[in-house]
C-alpha cells in the first residue's frame, strides 16, 4: 500500500526539510509496528509503552504511565481509531479525568496522551499532535488542605493497631510508630536500612525511596542524602530490633522495616 507524505513549512525550503525528516522517520517504521489512521488507540497506547519501556526511565515513572493508561485513557477512548483522537476529544477526556480524579492526574494524562500522539504522528498517521491544541487543565474542586493527627487520634490509631492480628503480623505498629517519630514519608520509612541508622546519636539518613507494588517486587531510588532525629521513644524500640537482627546476623544494609524476617 502506498500512502502519500505530505509536510508544511513557512517556506519552500523548511517545508522540504521537514518532509525529508518525515521520509528518513518511516525507514526505521517496521511494518508490523505501523501505526496507520485506523489503529485502534488502544493499540498505539501499547506501542507507545513498550517504546517507552525501553527508554531510561524509572519504575515509579513506568508505573504511573501504565496506571494512566489502564484506569483512565484505554477505557475511556481505547475503541476509537488514531483519525478520530481529535482536539475535541482529547479536551474532553481530559476535563472529565479532572472532575473525577483531580488536576494533577488529568496533567499525567495530558502527558501520556501527547506522547502517544507524538509516536501516532511520527508514523504520519496524524498530521499533528492534538493534545497540543487542548485546554489549559485549570484546578478543579480546591485541593484539601492536610491535617495532622492530634493527641487523641494518634493513641487511638496506636491502640487499634496494637490490638489488630493482622496489622501486628504485617509489622504496621513499628511503621506508623517510624512516621510518627521521625515525619518520614512511607517509602523513605521502608527504604531505611540499619547502616543509615545512629541509636547512640539518635539519627536516621534517608538516602533513598521504596514503593512496593503489587506483581512488582521492591524498587529501590537513590536520592540526595538528607538526616532526621529519632525521639528517644522510637529509638529505644528500633535498638530492640537491631540487637535482634545483629544477633541473627541479618544487620547491615538490610531494610529496618523491610529486611529479612519482615513482612512485605
Amino acid at each position: 500500500m502506498t500512502r502519500r507524505v505530505e509536510r508544511h513549512g513557512q517556506t519552500k525550503g523548511a517545508a522540504e526539510r521537514a518532509l525529508r525528516l518525515a521520509l528518513r522517520d518511516r525507514v526505521h517504521v517496521g511494518a508490523e509496528a505501523e501505526i496507520t489512521p485506523d489503529t485502534k488507540i488502544a493499540g498505539l497506547a501499547e506501542t507507545w509503552f513498550a517504546e517507552v519501556s525501553a527508554q531510561d526511565r524509572s519504575p515509579g515513572t513506568l508505573r504511573a504511565y501504565r496506571d494512566r493508561l489502564d484506569r483512565q485513557i484505554i477505557p475511556a477512548v481505547g475503541n476509537l481509531r488514531v483519525r478520530e483522537l481529535t482536539t475535541g476529544v482529547v479536551d474532553r477526556h481530559l476535563r472529565a479525568v479532572r472532575d473525577k480524579h483531580g488536576a494533577a492526574l488529568a496533567k499525567l494524562c495530558r502527558t501520556v496522551l501527547s506522547g502517544m500522539a507524538g509516536l501516532a504522528t511520527r508514523h504520519d498517521a496524524l498530521e499533528h499532535n492534538p493534545v497540543r491544541d487542548a485546554g489549559r487543565i485549570s484546578p478543579g474542586k480546591p485541593k484539601r488542605v492536610p491535617r495532622a493527627l492530634n493527641v487523641a487520634e494518634t493513641r487511638e490509631l496506636r491502640t487499634w493497631l496494637s490490638n489488630d492480628d493482622k496489622a501486628q503480623e504485617r509489622d504496621l505498629p513499628d511503621l506508623v510508630d517510624m512516621l510518627l517519630a521521625t515525619g518520614l514519608r512511607v517509602g523513605e520509612a521502608l527504604a531505611v536500612t540499619w547502616d543509615a541508622v545512629d541509636l547512640s546519636a539518635g539519627t536516621v539518613e534517608v538516602r533513598g525511596h521504596r514503593d512496593p507494588s503489587e506483581g512488582a517486587g521492591t524498587h529501590d531510588q537513590d536520592r540526595t542524602e538528607d538526616q532526621g532525629r529519632i525521639p528517644y521513644a522510637c529509638a529505644s524500640v528500633m535498638g530492640r530490633g537491631d540487637a535482634q537482627t545483629a544477633t541473627s546476623g541479618q544487620a547491615g544494609s538490610n531494610g529496618v522495616l523491610l529486611g529479612p524476617g519482615r513482612a512485605t
